[in-house]
C-alpha cells in the first residue's frame, strides 16, 4: 500500500498535457483557494503518453491554477493506464433560450427514434421524452464531431449551471431540466485530439481509477521554493505511515 506514494512525481508544468477545457468559474474558484489555504489536496491524475509527457486525466481545473498561479512543476499521480476506465457525465441542464436555439440550429436534426447512424448527443426530458441529436452532414471523423461536441455543450455551459452525474445514474431529470448524454472516447481518442491541439469539452469524459491517492495536502511552498524538492521527499516519506486504504465505497462532499 505504501508503494502508492511512488506514483506522485514532480513533473515540469511544460510536459503536462491537458484534454478538455475549463469552466471559468470553476478555475477562477480553484486559483483563490489554492492561494489562501496553500496546499494541494489532491495531486491532479495522470498518465504517461509515449512521447514522455503527462496526460491530466483528472484535475485538469486544478493543474490550469496552478500554472496561472506561476508554478513551473506540477505534482502528479501517474496511473497506470490499464487500471483506468473511461466514461462519461451526463448533463443535468435547466432549460432556457439555449434548448430553443439549438433545437432551431441548422448544423443538426432531431429524432424521436435511435438510428443505427451514430448521435451526437441524447437528451431526456423530464417528461420521458428521449431526442437524439444527429449532424445534418455525414460526420464520422473524430475531429468534425468534436467541433460538434463543442458546438453542443457552449450552447449551454456559459449561460447556466450544469450539474453533472455519472453515466447512467437513471431517473427523470427534474422539472424544467434536460439531461444531455454523450458517447464515449477511448483514450487513444483522447491522445489523438491533444496530439491535434484541440480538447474536449469541460466535463464530458469521466475516469473511474484504482488507487486514488486523495488528501495528500502538500504545503505548495515545496513546490516553488528553490531546493523544495527535498522538502517535498521528506514531507512524502512522512506521510508514508499515515496511510488509510478503504476497500469499500466511500461518498465525497465537495
Amino acid at each position: 500500500m505504501n508503494d502508492i506514494l511512488g506514483n506522485l512525481q514532480l513533473v515540469d508544468a511544460s510536459d503536462i498535457l491537458l484534454h478538455e477545457t475549463h469552466e471559468d468559474v470553476r478555475l477562477a474558484s480553484l486559483c483563490q483557494s489554492l492561494e489562501q489555504d496553500g496546499v494541494l489536496r489532491n495531486p491532479p491524475i495522470a498518465v504517461q503518453t509515449q512521447g514522455g509527457q503527462y496526460l491530466i486525466i483528472d484535475g485538469a481545473h486544478r493543474t490550469q491554477a496552478m500554472q496561472m498561479l506561476g508554478y513551473d512543476k506540477i505534482l502528479i499521480q501517474v496511473v497506470d493506464r490499464n487500471r483506468i476506465s473511461i466514461g462519461c457525465w451526463e448533463h443535468v441542464v435547466p432549460l432556457g433560450e439555449w434548448w430553443n436555439s439549438l433545437r432551431e440550429d441548422p448544423l443538426f436534426r432531431w429524432e424521436t427514434e435511435l438510428s443505427s447512424e451514430q448521435p451526437i448527443a441524447e437528451f431526456l426530458e423530464a417528461d420521458g421524452t428521449r431526442r437524439w441529436l444527429y449532424p445534418i452532414d455525414d460526420v464520422r471523423h473524430l475531429m468534425q464531431r468534436l467541433a460538434l461536441w463543442h458546438r453542443v455543450t457552449q450552447a449551454y455551459a456559459t449561460t447556466v449551471t450544469v450539474n453533472r452525474q455519472p453515466l447512467g445514474w437513471g431517473g427523470l431529470p427534474p422539472a424544467n431540466t434536460v439531461l444531455v448524454r454523450f458517447e464515449r472516447c477511448t483514450l487513444e481518442e483522447l491522445e489523438t485530439v491533444v496530439a491535434a491541439g484541440e480538447v474536449m469539452p469541460s466535463g464530458v469524459t469521466r475516469f473511474e481509477i484504482d488507487d486514488r491517492l486523495l488528501n495528500v495536502c502538500v504545503p505548495l511552498q515545496y513546490l516553488k521554493e528553490i531546493g523544495g524538492s527535498n522538502a517535498l521527499h521528506q514531507f512524502l516519506d512522512d506521510k508514508r505511515n499515515k496511510l488509510r486504504y478503504y476497500s469499500k465505497s466511500v461518498y465525497f462532499c465537495e
